[in-house]
């Protein structure tokens, strides 16, 4: 989760200031970069007849921890 979002936009900033676009679609691209993990990782394991409960609390623990890495990741990129 943590990897997901802060270290892969991290690790995209220096990457997409290298190529030429505009302001606010750099920062669209980092607010995508930044959303949580997509909620398919809980319908599988529903369509597979297996346990959704942890891949649940993942999403969103994921989606929560939203609240501060989006600011953030805005913040230094910007």
């Amino acid at each position: 989760m943590l990897t997901h979002n802060l270290l892969i936009p991290l690790l995209m900033i220096p990457l997409l200031r290298q190529l030429p676009l505009p302001r606010d679609v750099y920062l669209t691209c980092m607010i995508f970069l930044a959303c949580p993990i997509a909620s398919f990782s809980v319908m599988f394991p529903q369509l597979t007849h297996q346990d959704t409960v942890f891949p649940g609390q993942i999403l969103a623990l994921s989606t929560l921890s939203c609240i501060i890495t989006i600011p953030l990741i805005l913040t230094l990129a910007g």
